[in-house]
């Protein structure tokens, strides 16, 4: 068993966050297909578990695509420090899926499926709301006559997370900027800010810098993106060991805490450090991922468990095996057609400078 500091865990070879990451987009497959394809005595394993309403794996897999995206892409500003590289490459990362999948259903499924005519549709001021406002990361979620008669009408559902996460990024990209003033010290500027962020949920203070929701489903993300941004930053102190020590100090705290917000945390805090130092393991880096198709399983994994739920209702197991076989190929489809050639895009567009 290796021992290694974050710097060199982040080194490709020493990791499989690619598989996690894939694991991750199947958890909500599986938590959702309970809420989409209801049957009685079904129900996500966590809620069961922990008897919280806010513990389930799709909050696992959230939690956990937040602190590693933190990571990964706060390493990847410090050790590049090119704006534009930071910049062009979160923008062609997220958006060509992201709008592929809302046009895609839109213009095509969505008419399929409606129980209006085509001309109803397309004529509706809802299905112009729903495309011009989503692309603007102003999410929507119904279309007119699309799954009205399934358990949820939502279109899809797994998108309210992406604006959130483009947020993130972006301050982080004003923190970075102002911390350059600190010369030398701008590290510890990052560290400073970040851990206010991290801690602000729990302190009097909260709704002061951007935990706003009472919901911790939505206000716990930016502490989990936080806690990336630390690990990458102190990533020659921290080791993968530490990943499972945070895991089990986090789980015994949780079984001591009374509060049913403080124990929704720590909860979800041993859940993304135990995936970390999964990833670490070395029987696990053997499993080679040759496309990370996760963030395509997660765009198109709701949208097909709403179609499959029209036709299968009160199925919840063939719901999730039937979504992530369809969900993986259509991925598997955007990951060729759209992310890797928007990826090489922006690499030749930020290598021009």
């Amino acid at each position: 068993m290796k021992h290694l500091p974050v710097s060199q865990f982040l080194d490709k070879g020493n990791n499989n966050l690619d598989l996690i990451r894939i694991a991750c987009a199947l958890f909500v497959i599986y938590s959702h297909a309970f809420a989409l394809s209801p049957a009685i005595g079904s129900n996500d394993i966590l809620y069961n578990f922990t008897l919280l309403g806010y513990v389930a794996f799709g909050g696992v897999a959230v939690k956990a695509f937040f602190l590693i995206s933190g990571l990964l892409v706060t390493n990847s500003l410090l050790s590049n420090g090119r704006i534009a590289h930071y910049v062009a490459s979160r923008v062609f990362r997220v958006y060509p899926a992201y709008l592929v999948v809302i046009v895609t259903f839109t213009l095509i499924i969505g008419p399929w499926l409606s129980s209006v005519s085509a001309g109803e549709y397309f004529t509706s001021k809802e299905t112009l709301h729903y495309i011009v406002r989503t692309l603007k990361f102003n999410v929507q979620y119904t279309l007119p006559g699309v799954f009205t008669h399934n358990t949820l009408t939502a279109v899809n559902g797994s998108l309210w997370t992406i604006p959130i996460e483009v947020k993130a990024y972006f301050y982080l990209l004003i923190i970075y900027l102002v911390s350059l003033v600190f010369g030398p010290y701008k590290k510890a500027f990052i560290a400073m800010i970040s851990l206010a962020i991290l801690i602000e949920p729990f302190t009097p203070f909260k709704g002061m810098l951007i935990s706003k929701s009472d919901d911790p489903s939505i206000y716990l993300l930016y502490p989990f993106f936080s806690i990336g941004c630390l690990l990458a930053i102190f990533k020659e102190k921290i080791t993968t060991t530490s990943f499972l020590v945070l895991a089990v100090v986090a789980l015994l705290i949780f079984f001591l805490a009374n509060n049913d917000l403080t124990k929704t945390a720590l909860f979800y805090i041993f859940t993304s450090f135990l995936l970390l130092y999964i990833s670490s393991l070395s029987f696990i880096n053997k499993i080679k991922i040759k496309h990370d198709i996760s963030y395509g399983i997660y765009l198109w994994a709701f949208p097909m468990q709403q179609i499959i739920a029209s036709f299968i209702p009160g199925s919840p197991y063939i719901n999730m095996l039937l979504s992530a076989m369809l969900s993986g190929l259509l991925a598997y489809a955007s990951f060729r057609l759209i992310e890797r050639p928007s990826m090489q895009f922006a690499k030749k567009l930020t290598n021009r400078e």
